[in-house]
């Protein structure tokens, strides 16, 4: 990984990725924690929180498809140390996982 890009630098590789997907997992998340500031619902809570928690690493680390781009540019535009990035991805999974799963048990048992 090449540590020698300044911060700026970084921030302009990928700029349009860098924006795109934060602003997609906030349409996202925003909404299921303003649902839990109103009904108190877990679920809402670990939804939103997770997708809260990908803006930040779509930002941090820009989406971007391995076959279009090279891997070594694209960990040049990471902010950050990569296993970082790897350990706020699987706390963002788990969360909007177990987020989903009190959802769907929730409606089954006819509880909000």
């Amino acid at each position: 990984m090449n540590q020698s890009l300044p911060l700026q630098s970084k921030l302009q590789l990928r700029l349009a990725s860098r924006l795109l997907w934060p602003a997609l997992f906030l349409v996202s998340g925003v909404p299921a924690l303003f649902r839990f500031a109103q009904t108190g619902a877990v679920s809402e809570l670990l939804t939103g929180a997770g997708f809260v928690l990908f803006a930040v690493s779509a930002f941090l680390a820009p989406l971007t498809p391995e076959w279009k781009f090279s891997a070594r540019l694209n960990q040049e535009a990471a902010i950050g140390p990569k296993k970082f990035h790897q350990v706020v991805e699987v706390v963002s999974l788990l969360s909007i996982a177990v987020g989903l799963g009190l959802r769907v048990y929730h409606t089954f048992q006819g509880v909000n």
